[in-house]
């Protein structure tokens, strides 16, 4: 049995690092579907955000059957003096690509302004955006 990180009674796969922090800077993913953004998502607003279909837990809930209940996290962390995004597969079943180039599952990857995210096989994109300030 796994331990750690619970909430609504499950137990998260993901739980944040020592080096976890607020952002400063205000991130933004942009949700689109084909050409068209959809949603706007305000990543300022927590240290980290899941990305699944298990709605009990998830942040974001990703609706398509090829997405797993925990499926990735974005996770800012202090890293060199600056908060920095970060974004992790969780071990998903059909993986979360980062500008079309599949990610390694369990490792952080570090986020930059312009960087497009998606997961499994779903055709909605996000794309990361720093607004401007």
């Amino acid at each position: 049995m796994r331990t750690g990180n619970v909430v609504n009674g499950v137990v998260r796969k993901h739980a944040e690092p020592a080096d976890s922090q607020m952002p400063k800077d205000q991130w933004r993913l942009y949700v689109f579907q084909g050409e068209e953004a959809v949603k706007v998502l305000h990543l300022h607003r927590q240290s980290s955000f899941l990305f699944g279909r298990d709605e009990t837990i998830a942040d974001v809930l990703l609706a398509h059957p090829s997405c797993s209940k925990e499926h990735a996290v974005v996770q800012f962390r202090l890293r060199d003096g600056k908060v920095k995004p970060y974004i992790m597969d969780l071990e998903s079943t059909n993986g979360t690509k980062l500008n079309r180039v599949a990610l390694k599952s369990a490792r952080y990857v570090q986020l930059i302004d312009g960087d497009v995210i998606s997961f499994g096989e779903d055709a909605e994109e996000y794309v990361m955006k720093l607004a401007a300030t």
